[in-house]
């Protein structure tokens, strides 16, 4: 499953941190004997999960609903949905793995007298964009500007993605395209740089917050991934 990683990812050696118009770079293979990181878009390695998963034989199931779990402490907790064919279905399981995101039912089927739910809201969002144009940079750059922060990543050779920090009420709609990019060259000039801007294909505003739900196992229950936690996108990437 690793093969098109090694093949088509973008290795980074380090990456920038920039402020007061100069940039830092943090030589990361040095500092760790020469290993590096590899950058792969999400949606990329979703694909190569479900083609692994399908060429073994597996049965993936897209489009269900009505989902819901039931019998935690029995020896077969069961799930139960409708698939897309109208047609309802009652899976046993040994055990369910609630990978089913934050807004999903598996955290829900633990007693609310049995968890316990952290959850903060940050004042501030990330003004995030998809852009059609080659990378401006070979590594992330995190910048740190009078009017809040800025990232510049890359998606591929040809779609970059960009985020800035903005207010967490900031409607995506007021911000033509020439005041986007006016706002991103701003805050991520140094020595010389300039972003490479193009067309932006999309752009929306993310909401920081930080959630964990604590026990993340419920008897035959276990919670992964958003349905458990939610970080906001710089923890992600620590």
């Amino acid at each position: 499953m690793g093969a098109r990683v090694q093949r088509e990812g973008s290795v980074h050696h380090g990456f920038e941190r920039r402020f007061a118009g100069r940039s830092h770079r943090i030589d990361l293979s040095a500092l760790t004997g020469g290993k590096v990181i590899t950058m792969r878009p999400q949606y990329e390695v979703l694909t190569d999960l479900i083609a692994a998963r399908l060429a073994t034989g597996g049965d993936l199931r897209f489009d269900v609903r009505d989902t819901s779990v039931h019998d935690l402490a029995g020896p077969h907790p069961c799930i139960r949905f409708t698939d897309a064919d109208g047609r309802a279905h009652a899976l046993e399981c040994d055990f369910i793995a609630g990978c089913d995101g934050f807004h999903g039912v598996c955290r829900d089927a633990i007693p609310a007298s049995a968890r316990t739910e952290c959850h903060r809201v940050y004042p501030f969002g990330w003004f995030g964009i998809l852009a059609e144009a080659p990378p401006s940079s070979d590594e992330l750059i995190y910048a740190r500007y009078e009017r809040g922060f800025a990232l510049v990543s890359t998606r591929s050779s040809t779609v970059q993605r960009m985020y800035f920090q903005c207010p967490p009420d900031e409607r995506p709609g007021a911000w033509s395209q020439d005041r986007i990019w006016h706002e991103l060259h701003a805050r991520t000039a140094a020595d010389g740089f300039r972003l490479k801007d193009g067309p932006i294909a999309q752009h929306n505003i993310i909401a920081m917050c930080s959630f964990v739900c604590e026990p993340m196992r419920h008897e035959r229950l276990f919670l992964a991934g958003d349905a458990a936690h939610v970080v906001p996108p710089t923890g992600r990437r620590a």
